[in-house]
């Protein structure tokens, strides 16, 4: 495993001082200059070779930081969904399994989303085929789980890749049937079934079309001056309509009120030679930026990109390659030092491009890196990092984070968490930290009303 010491080589050039305007708290997440990488295993996952990545190849988040500034993570562990909680980054409480085991039923592809008063709400696949959720509020134990619609929209059959968000105290789910979008919004301690789900994309069926959507969903605030939501889904679409021989990277936006609508459809093309690989979708609440992580394979070359939009401004969206290949990748965003900060994680799962001849199971070079993509029309992010930081040769499926923790005049931060392949058998959940001083005197920033 070959991991460089990172070293932060430049400062970072916005600095906040007081009265000046900005979306969180004092001092809140401000960048280190420098540290080393200390990547720590959290747990080892079931030896079976044969199971799929512990953190799963699905669209959904697996590791957010909540309002208490505690890590929460969901994984997979051969048919088993899986919880673990930190609140420093450094020790992990024991798994607490949530779904499968029981009566040979097994559950996938995890999501988890935390509330602002502290629920946690996870989301999954359940076999045969069916989006399930339950519920955690602080101090209290698991719910049950529940179907989330009475209709056929999450179940059973043909139904994969939940994506799950909060926003203040509900829940925002998106997840694929049978080629198709859906969504569902309720209260993060709902408990029973929706009656029904809306449909996002505004194909046909399109049956036998084989499409995999990866649906990716984001919240914001609707404006500066409108707390509501501004819900957000990005996915893989049959552009214009099933007979159509053309894909499309889309957004779909829900005005609220009104009918899905599409904010964004980048052609790429023919089913013969198209292959979606992942997709990643964040925002930030309270300044309307939403970023999108795609990755996919045309013509037999492989491309991941970053795309950006301000959607409170008269925006246009933007794209910049993170990697000339394949790959998964995962977004995240804040604001830091009062300007919104974006984060990618991505891995390439064949080991190091260029190199034929071996089976690498999902696990290669695992990089990320921190930029700001700021300013009407702004071209292309102001990177933090010079180039993508390597920090592991056997990683996958890293989930981006921006989380930290003062124990005195040290600040551990944590930028991901990522699966990696053991040499012995087995796989381990890894997470991408390191220390760094912390600042003597904090950024200052008001907060919007």
């Amino acid at each position: 495993m070959n991991i460089p010491i990172d070293v932060w080589s430049r400062r970072l050039l916005a600095v906040c001082v007081l009265h000046t305007a900005c979306d969180e708290d004092p001092g809140e997440l401000d960048e280190p200059d420098a540290g080393a990488v200390e990547p720590r295993s959290i747990m080892t996952v079931n030896s079976s070779t044969s199971d799929e990545h512990p953190l799963s190849w699905a669209s959904g988040t697996k590791v957010v930081v909540g309002n208490d500034n505690r890590l929460h993570a969901v994984y997979h562990d051969v048919g088993r969904i899986k919880y673990v909680t930190s609140v420093d980054g450094l020790v992990w409480t024991a798994a607490v399994t949530l779904a499968g085991g029981a009566n040979n039923v097994s559950a996938a592809q995890p999501t988890i989303a935390v509330a602002d008063d502290g629920t946690i709400g996870v989301a999954y696949r359940e076999n045969p085929g069916v989006i399930r959720y339950r519920f955690k509020p602080p101090g209290e134990p698991w719910s049950s789980s529940f179907k989330i619609t009475a209709d056929v929209s999450c179940g059973p059959g043909g139904v994969s890749d939940p994506s799950i968000v909060a926003f203040g105290t509900r829940m925002h789910l998106a997840w694929s049937r049978s080629w198709s979008v859906h969504y569902a919004s309720f209260p993060a301690n709902q408990s029973a079934p929706l009656t029904t789900a809306e449909r996002v994309d505004h194909d046909a069926s399109c049956i036998g079309s084989g499409m995999t959507n990866y649906p990716a969903i984001a919240v914001s605030r609707r404006s500066a001056s409108d707390p509501t939501e501004r819900v957000r889904i990005a996915f893989f679409d049959r552009y214009s309509d099933c007979v159509a021989s053309h894909f499309a990277i889309t957004v779909a936006e829900r005005p609220s009120g009104g009918s899905w609508q599409y904010v964004k459809e980048q052609t790429v093309s023919s089913p013969a030679v198209f292959h979606p690989v992942s997709m990643s979708h964040a925002a930030i609440p309270t300044t309307g930026d939403f970023y999108v992580g795609v990755s996919y394979i045309e013509d037999g070359v492989g491309t991941t990109e970053i795309l950006y939009e301000n959607a409170w401004n008269n925006d246009t969206w933007r794209s910049v390659t993170a990697f000339a290949e394949r790959s998964y990748v995962d977004v995240s965003a804040t604001v830091v030092d009062c300007v919104p900060t974006l984060r990618y994680a991505l891995n390439y799962p064949f080991g190091v491009p260029g190199e034929l001849g071996t089976s690498w199971g999902g696990y290669g070079q695992t990089f990320v890196r921190t930029g700001r993509w700021t300013g009407a029309q702004t071209v292309a992010p102001t990177w933090t990092d010079q180039a993508p930081v390597l920090i592991d040769s056997d990683g996958s499926t890293p989930e981006a984070l921006f989380f930290r923790k003062v124990n005195g005049n040290s600040t551990r931060h944590v930028r991901a968490v990522y699966a990696r392949w053991l040499p012995v058998g087995g796989k381990s959940i890894v997470e991408e930290t390191f220390t760094a001083p912390t600042p003597l005197l904090p950024a200052m920033c008001d907060k919007k009303s």
